[in-house]
């Protein structure tokens, strides 16, 4: 197995003394490997070197049975949504998904997948349906008795017209989803009913407990005296422990300090426990770090190479790994604008320009751009102005969605194949004038794309040739092969010849991936210059040199012009011998003329 990375949200680390590389999230008390968590020490390395924990990873990444489904049955091949889907019934699943899960894990698109086929089935005025043929498992997906996961947890949003529910192997793995949920449904002002059952034992209760819920609620029939919890007590005896977990050394069992406080803010109220929480991962992060050697009394020499500087790599390190995780995220970003984009897309292709008679690709209209003004502020309604992150995210997703909608427009019309009857069906759907174009062209060259940039040019309206993303890449090219080739010439005045074909060779091969016009700009079919062409510039450059020096000597000391004049004797003499310059040439004929008497007369 080659290198696996450590996945976004996890650490690395090493258990006791070891030397492999294993990795968990902060709340786990099991690595990916299912070796309990005791002593560890962190790794600073971006891979893991456990053969289990990178199997675990892998097995992760590979499931993409149900994102397959997903993206097969709702969206067509150039990634625009198949027509007669029920939009109002997939909202509903994707909220449904996200009120369970994480955004787009394989257990996200399960569920979504379910909850369109639930939806959809109860409304027969659908257009869409989950056929057998689509590859998707039954929607019923809850374990059955005998099996590993009796736990099911029921659970209803005030936004939602029906319940949903998710099975757990334990009652304390399905109040953790519940408190998740809790905290969710609070910090959108909005609520949640759940209620957790058991299907061997039958046992069934409302969360939070009524004891743990600060709401009143209904009394209910007394089975046994219980004590009121005393939150106060409580609460000083996670501090207690918090403020032991930072007193302690390196190397000590954390785990189960950390164990002892979870106990106790398990019977606190819900509303109580998040910030306890934090507190006790914030001081197992802070008695985790290696504790700061003593003091060296040898004089440490830094060089330029920060390489050689005490903690310097360690923390470099860090910082890379960071870049990578934010990289990683902002690849997201583009990837949600990209989808954005596609739905923009769909729109305007809905949106019929009057005075074109052809759906609105390019934002003539106002009321295309209207649209697409609608869909983000929409996308705001109800956020609070002081959501300050999420209003920067809001805007940084926009962003991202403009930049990708000439992508998607390029990569749309360029996903028609013109040999494929199915392909040039649905094109027909959207634009039958350009199938019609491409049924009168007999010679059989003309590309789909070609087509419908035709159809479009005889109603004065010009497509994108490239999306944004291809057009910034031959930019950087043609800038790279501008510098290369003013290197080039730099070497050859220079008579360096292995750098000169060093550089000319990465000349060709970032010309070879340039389209025509690309390289037309470039100057391909222009004529190279002549080496008496060269030499005229060169001049040009040296006597502007030479009247700069000039200026400058003004300002000199009478020794540093003395030294000044000796370096330009010794030039004008290299000089004449590289020309093959005539020392008589220099003096004008007038003085020649002059002194040739006195010379006469002197002998």
């Amino acid at each position: 197995m080659g290198s696996v990375s450590i996945p976004t949200g996890y650490r690395g680390f090493y258990l006791g003394k070891g030397s492999v590389v294993h990795g968990a999230q902060d709340s786990d008390t099991r690595t990916l490997c299912k070796k309990p968590i005791t002593k560890v020490r962190l790794a600073h390395t971006p891979h893991l070197t456990c053969t289990a924990c990178r199997a675990a990873v892998a097995k992760a990444t590979t499931s993409t049975k149900h994102a397959d489904a997903y993206m097969n049955f709702f969206y067509a091949p150039n990634k625009i949504m198949r027509p007669g889907i029920d939009v109002p019934a997939l909202i509903a699943a994707r909220d449904a998904a996200n009120a369970v899960t994480e955004l787009h894990t394989e257990r996200w698109y399960e569920v979504a997948l379910a909850a369109y086929a639930e939806n959809t089935q109860s409304d027969t005025s659908s257009g869409a349906t989950i056929s057998e043929t689509s590859n998707i498992e039954g929607t019923d997906d809850m374990p059955k008795k005998g099996d590993t996961q009796p736990w099911r947890l029921v659970f209803q949003y005030a936004t939602q017209d029906k319940e949903s529910s998710r099975p757990f192997g334990s009652a304390q793995s399905a109040e953790y989803a519940a408190d998740d949920m809790v905290a969710q449904a609070a910090r959108k002002d909005s609520s949640v009913s759940i209620t957790i059952s058991n299907r061997d034992t039958g046992e069934s209760y409302s969360y939070p407990r009524p004891e743990e819920s600060e709401a009143p609620m209904p009394p209910k029939a007394k089975t046994a005296e219980t004590k009121p919890v005393d939150v106060d007590a409580l609460t000083s005896q996670v501090h207690e422990l918090v403020d032991r977990i930072k007193a302690a050394k390196q190397g000590d069992d954390l785990g189960e300090l950390a164990a002892s406080a979870e106990s106790i803010i398990r019977k606190l109220p819900t509303a109580k426990r998040t910030s306890l929480r934090s507190a006790v991962k914030e001081a197992k992060e802070a008695a985790a770090k290696p504790e700061p050697a003593e003091p060296s009394t040898e004089v440490a020499v830094n060089t330029d190479d920060p390489m050689t500087w005490s903690n310097v790599p360690q923390l470099i390190e860090a910082g890379a790994q960071m870049m990578r995780e934010g990289a990683e995220f902002a690849q997201g970003l583009q990837s949600r604008g990209e989808g954005v984009a596609s739905v923009l897309l769909t729109i305007r292709q809905n949106m019929i320009d009057p005075e074109t008679g052809l759906p609105d690709l390019v934002w003539r209209m106002k009321a295309t751009r209207n649209a697409a003004g609608k869909v983000y502020a929409e996308a705001l309604e109800g956020v609070s102005e002081d959501a300050v992150e999420y209003r920067e995210a809001h805007a940084a997703l926009q962003i991202a969605t403009r930049n990708k909608a000439s992508d998607v427009l390029v990569s749309w019309m360029r996903g028609y194949d013109r040999a494929d009857e199915k392909s040039i069906a649905m094109l027909g759907e959207i634009l039958p004038g350009a199938v019609e174009i491409l049924k009168a062209d007999e010679s059989g060259e003309l590309t789909a794309e070609d087509a419908i940039r035709k159809l479009y040019a005889a109603k004065k309206v010009e497509l994108p040739v490239r999306g944004r993303t291809e057009a910034m890449r031959i930019t950087r090219r043609v800038e790279a092969i501008d510098k290369a080739t003013k290197q080039i010439e730099a070497h050859q005045d220079a008579g360096n010849t292995a750098e000169v074909e060093k550089l000319q060779a990465k000349v060709d091969d970032l010309k070879a991936d340039l389209p025509a016009d690309a390289l037309a700009k470039l100057g391909e079919t222009a004529a190279t210059k002549s080496d008496a062409d060269k030499t005229a510039e060169t001049l040009t450059k040296a006597r502007k040199m030479f009247e700069a020096a000039g200026k400058r000597q003004a300002k000199l000391t009478a020794a540093q012009k003395r030294k000044t004049k000796g370096e330009l004797y010794k030039l004008i003499r290299e000089m004449v011998d590289t020309f093959g310059l005539d020392y008589s040439a220099l003096v004008p004929a007038e003085d020649t003329e002059d002194k040739a008497p006195e010379a006469d007369a002197t002998a």
